[in-house]
């Protein structure tokens, strides 16, 4: 939209007048200047900040519209006081003083990069900066909701150079988000998705870019270059100490949905809620996030433990969305408490409960095509898992003085769990049916202490002591029952076999750094120690508890001592960092030889980025490290139980080398939608490699293979446009990897290749202001190769969403999707509809619904997998049709 034609001028007259209107500056003894704002690259600039002040006070302010053009009232008379000021994320400040204001200046402006230096913006075309902290970018919220958003997250995905993935993960300016704060409290460490997918879109009235921030502020200066952070400022309407909505969904064939987010802000005590029960299909996004990525001060090892019983969601049906087939009961809190037990005392109680139960029926039909046999079997399963945990962390920072603190954190994390599966095999060799079942129930739980002493020594200095202890149990049995496990177990015959399993592990170390930084140069210097151990115990029982084979025990115990160098630096656009590890380590325990029971070994990083300017951006990296084997990877005796993953022994114990490199190219230009961007990355691993092998589909084994070569290989592009006639976004990704991978079947390593191809096209047009249309299509090619049989996969997936919103706070959304699970095959297409419509009730803060899936037919959908060295065709059973009401209650 240009300047030309009566229509457009008066238009801009128009919003000039009403800026005047605004700032209280009258329209007499003034003109009005034309310009443009653009990049050194020529390309326009749209929403731009130009500012006329006198002194401290704005006199007149113009944003740019989406050609980078604007129009500003200028004074006749310009004093030397008077300066106007261009601002843009990303780029140095444009300044110009009293008589250097000319209509010839502002004409044409171009803004240079500044990838550092940046000032506040307020971005919104009704609201006018009014402060300045330096490093932060303010977004109004009002500027970007069109009432179909549901969650922030939605929010966030529109605001100019924010990128949201279909993970949750976000992106600022191609940089990674570190965490989001709430009114700038830290509420869930660097769990930021437990905020951005549950916080309402309409509780936020603003959200803060901080593109320098220091999660500490003792030392943060001196860790690290500073990280992107999102501040969600919420609205000014929610006065009250405690608020928050909650909606749920109700329908036949079992639908139950309810969830919660409540919110309490007082000065001395702030605490944030999310809680969730669900029957659709889909694991608790109150409590999965913050348990999945919950982290220990300093780099410690996250403090939950992980069990060996692995989540059903892992082993279900990769096309479809869970909750067209997936029966589940799942239930998960969240809650961060902040408190202050004193002056100088913060603390911070993070709590979860989290339960989840999962049932559903699959068929598969496994063809193995290993060396020496290929067989096929048909089994049905019934699976049932049942599973609860409980997390608890806390958090004390007590300041000592103004230059010191002690930071502690305690967290305790306990779980139950079971899973019962009923199978009806057949071997097609044979012909003979089986019905074996097996149970697994467990009992895992950990512990973790770590302190840590800071003192700032001077503006340039710190020193950093941290001392950790970590405790973690894992008590497991399985029960065999039914013939087919007497060929897998190395006994003749028994009608059932119990495996129990225990595992205890400790890992205890202490750390002393000193962080300094000279200019532009941050330098840190370690020195420190850890001690890994642990015992596991295996014994296999049949069912008259007679011991079928003695205990197996295997130790281990890993020291090592370190000293560490890290370094980064920056040069205009150059960015370096680095670090050198040299590593002394010990091993002790049953499976060691003395052989093998020290080694020295070194290991590096170093990464090269360079910001050719604000949308360009080349990074190089390479590192080299050591990895030490876990108990289960060198355990004596490989009798698994289904499901779980442990491996098969070694008779030594040796460091496992790891290389990896790889360049990252991205070009982005958020403001005009339109980047592209390639990855190329390997990774070798000369000595030694953990691969997966699927044994009868029963149960997996983890072998640890010496001196096998395993690569990993992948490159990935993505393209992206936005066409501003047509109003249609435009994106393609594409991506190949390839695996190589040595596995020992008994009769000598063979390699394994297994090659994927994936191509997604996503396409969105706005057809009016009511109505959005999007388009979804992926196409996915799986080979895998081993000996002489090869095994192809190909799928096709196309995606249609339509959404209505034909006044504020009415909605309807209908998703029409087509799935054809394997084109190299007679597989059946599958057609789902889904439909859910809303409503605000006017002047009330309830809102009401009504929705359906699977509502054009029921049936299953087949698939096609590839493991290591099977092929496996498996159908799941689609859910009956559903319809349900929503009603959602905010206050």
């Amino acid at each position: 939209m240009g300047w030309n034609g009566p229509k457009n001028r008066a238009m801009k007259y128009l919003t000039l007048l009403l800026t005047w209107s605004m700032l209280g500056v009258g329209v007499i003894n003034a003109q009005v200047f034309l310009g443009k704002v653009l990049d050194q690259e020529g390309l326009t600039l749209p929403s731009a900040q130009i500012a006329l002040k006198v002194g401290a006070k704005i006199k007149s302010f113009a944003i740019t519209d989406a050609q980078g053009e604007f129009s500003l009232s200028v004074p006749q008379e310009l004093t030397d006081s008077t300066t106007l000021e261009v601002r843009y994320f990303g780029y140095a400040s444009f300044l110009l003083r009293g008589n250097e204001i000319t209509g010839e200046a502002l004409q044409q402006i171009v803004l240079r990069d500044a990838a550092v230096e940046l000032r506040e913006v307020i971005v919104s075309a009704a609201i006018i900066p009014s402060m300045e902290r330096g490093d932060t970018v303010v977004f109004n919220t009002a500027a970007y909701r069109d009432g179909s958003e549901k969650k922030i997250d939605a929010v966030i995905a529109k605001l100019p150079g924010v990128e949201v993935d279909d993970n949750g993960r976000i992106k600022v300016q191609g940089k990674p988000l570190d965490r989001i704060l709430i009114n700038g409290e830290d509420v869930f460490d660097s769990n930021y998705k437990l905020l951005s997918q549950n916080v309402p879109a309409d509780f936020v009235n603003q959200i803060e870019v901080l593109s320098n921030y220091q999660a500490d502020e003792l030392v943060g200066d001196l860790e690290g270059s500073g990280t992107t952070t999102l501040n969600l400022k919420l609205d000014p309407s929610k006065k009250g100490l405690a608020f928050g909505e909650i909606n749920g969904e109700l329908g036949n064939n079992r639908h139950q949905f309810a969830q919660s987010n409540l919110f309490y802000l007082d000065q001395s005590v702030k605490a944030i809620n999310f809680s969730d029960f669900s029957t659709l299909g889909n694991a608790s996004t109150a409590a999965g996030d913050l348990l999945a990525s919950s982290q220990g001060i300093a780099g410690l090892p996250k403090s939950e433990n992980f069990g060996l019983l692995q989540n059903p969601a892992s082993r279900i049906n990769g096309l479809l969305s869970a909750n067209h087939f997936l029966r589940n009961e799942t239930f998960g809190t969240a809650q961060s408490i902040i408190f202050n037990l004193g002056d100088h005392a913060n603390n911070r109680l993070v709590a979860n409960v989290y339960k989840d139960r999962f049932g559903f029926q699959e068929q598969r039909i496994r063809e193995n095509f290993s060396p020496g046999q290929i067989d096929t079997f048909q089994q049905i399963d019934e699976h049932r898992f049942r599973k609860m945990r409980l997390w608890l962390q806390n958090d004390f920072k007590t300041s000592i003085t103004e230059s010191s603190r002690i930071d502690v954190r305690l967290s305790l994390s306990a779980e139950s769990g079971n899973a019962d599966t009923k199978t009806i095999l057949t071997q097609s060799s044979s012909a003979e049916e089986s019905t074996p079942t097996s149970s697994l129930a467990q009992s895992p739980y950990s512990a973790l202490l770590s302190v840590r002493y800071l003192n700032r020594l001077n503006s340039s200095m710190a020193l950093s002591v941290t001392g950790s202890w970590r405790d973690q149990h894992h008590n497991q049995f399985q029960l065999y029952t039914g013939d087919i496990y007497q060929g897998i177990f190395p006994q003749n015959s028994f009608t059932s076999l119990g495996q129990s399993f225990t595992k205890q592990a400790t890992q205890a170390g202490g750390e002393i750094s000193l962080m300094q930084q000279v200019k532009s140069n941050k330098f840190r210097y370690v020195i420190g120690s850890r001690i890994n151990s642990g015992v596991i115990n295996t014994l296999l029982k049949s069912s008259a508890e007679q011991s079928l084979q003695n205990p197996d025990i295997t130790e281990i115990g890993v020291s090592e001592e370190y000293l560490k160098t890290a370094w980064s630096g920056q040069w205009e656009k150059l960015r370096v960092n680095s670090s050198v590890q040299l590593s002394r380590f010990g091993f002790s325990g049953s499976a060691v030889q003395e052989t093998h029971d020290v080694e020295i070994a070194a290991q590096g990083d170093l990464s090269l980025s360079y910001q050719v300017n604000v949308r360009n951006q080349v990074t190089l990296w390479a590192n080299t490290q050591r990895t030490t084997p876990l108990a289960e990877q060198i355990i004596q005796t490989p009798y698994l139980a289904s499901g779980v993953s442990l491996s098969s022994g070694l008779d030594s114990l040796y460091l496992i080398r790891e290389h990896s490199y790889g360049i990252n190219y991205n070009y982005r230009n958020q403001f005009h939608q339109y980047g592209y961007g390639i990855r190329v990355f390997k990774s070798v691993t000369p000595n030694g490699i953990s691969n997966e092998l699927v044994l009868d589909n029963f149960f997996t084994i983890n072998q640890l293979l010496a001196n096998s070569r395993n690569s990993f290989f992948s490159a990935a592009g993505n393209f992206d446009y936005y066409f501003t006639k047509a109003k249609t976004h435009l994106k393609i990704t594409s991506r190949f990897s390839q695996v190589g991978t040595p596995l020992d079947f008994g009769n000598g390593a063979v390699m394994v290749n297994t090659r994927s191809y994936d191509f997604g096209l996503k396409a969105n047009t706005q057809f009016s202001r009511t109505i959005k249309y999007g388009a979804y299509t992926s196409y996915r090619v799986f080979s895998n190769s081993i000996g002489g049989q090869v095994a192809v996969q190909s799928q096709l997936f196309v995606g249609n969403k339509i959404v209505i919103s034909p006044r504020k706070g009415t909605r309807g959304v209908i998703k029409y999707d087509v799935y054809i699970p394997n084109l190299n095959s007679k597989a059946a297409t599958l057609h789902l509809v889904s439909t859910e419509f809303t409503h605000e009730l006017k002047g009330s803060p309830v809102e009401l619904g009504i929705g359906g899936t699977n509502l054009l037919n029921v049936g299953q959908v087949e698939e096609v997998r590839l493991s290591t060295y099977q092929r496996v065709q498996r159908s799941y059973r689609l859910l009956p049709r559903t319809l349900y009401l929503m009603v959602k209650y905010g206050f």
